[in-house]
């Protein structure tokens, strides 16, 4: 991504929870979570190696991990950002004497520089094709469908001048969702192995791109996605599953790693 004024260092992120309504705000859904004879008997078998759902008598409520997985079609590309305005009162004062104000920005990383705030809520343009979108409450946007490796987007945050910056394009990107019918622009995502390396649990998706992971207990875990059409690419969920069996999960991030 390259911003007129301004190099952002290249960290690739994924997808935001939440896009333009349509894509999916839960990625890992929660189905079966109790004992042992109501945890989903009627979906998929369960996951060799899943850890007992009892602890000395003890039930312990868990979660089930239950998605789609959804990569772009071939010859389709997608192009994403982070928009962030500055704080009431901070100023540029790198090398400056007279301490000029800052200007919004479109990165690639979910964080914020330092002065700079989320801009949620904010309307997102691509003015070539007359699409738009509006940003998550993480800052987050996000462009299917497309054809070209690079577009030209135009953000109008509130209470600023508006903005533009180049956004790279690409096909390496997945999407969770809890149904099975894909996002317009992509394609289910068959044979990628989905691990919970804290657990030792690999399943692999189906031609619909699903998997299904039972039994889960409490805790932080990462959910690992890679192989099949990712390619080397490895795909990591920070998931937090709660003491009522409740998973609580995060933002998907692309990291530097290779499958052996």
């Amino acid at each position: 991504m390259r911003q007129a004024g301004q190099q952002a260092k290249h960290v690739r992120i994924g997808l935001a929870l939440v896009v333009c309504g349509w894509l999916l705000a839960l990625p890992l859904a929660l189905s079966g979570c109790g004992s042992p004879s109501d945890s989903g008997n009627d979906g998929p078998p369960d996951n060799n190696g899943a850890p007992d759902d009892t602890n000395g008598g003890d039930v312990v409520t868990t979660a089930t991990l239950d998605g789609y997985l959804f990569v772009p079609r071939p010859g389709s590309y997608v192009a994403d950002g982070y928009l962030f305005v500055p704080r009431p009162g901070a100023r540029d004062v790198s090398g400056r004497q007279d301490g000029d104000e800052l200007a919004p920005i479109i990165t690639d990383s979910p964080t914020p520089p330092e002065g700079y705030m989320v801009s949620a809520g904010t309307r997102v343009v691509i003015p070539a094709l007359d699409v738009e979108t509006i940003t998550t409450d993480t800052g987050y946007f996000l462009f299917v469908s497309l054809t070209t490796t690079e577009i030209v987007v135009e953000a109008f945050p509130e209470g600023f001048d508006s903005i533009e910056a180049t956004v790279e394009c690409t096909s390496d990107f997945v999407i969770i969702r809890s149904s099975p019918d894909p996002p317009e622009g992509f394609v289910p995502a068959a044979g990628v192995a989905v691990t919970i390396p804290e657990l030792g649990i690999t399943v692999t998706t189906d031609a619909e791109g699903r998997y299904y992971i039972r039994n889960v207990p409490p805790g932080d875990y990462v959910l690992r996605l890679s192989g099949g059409p990712l390619g080397d690419t490895v795909w990591e969920y920070p998931v937090q599953v709660n003491e009522d069996g409740e998973p609580v999960h995060g933002l998907p991030a692309l990291i530097d790693a290779t499958v052996d």
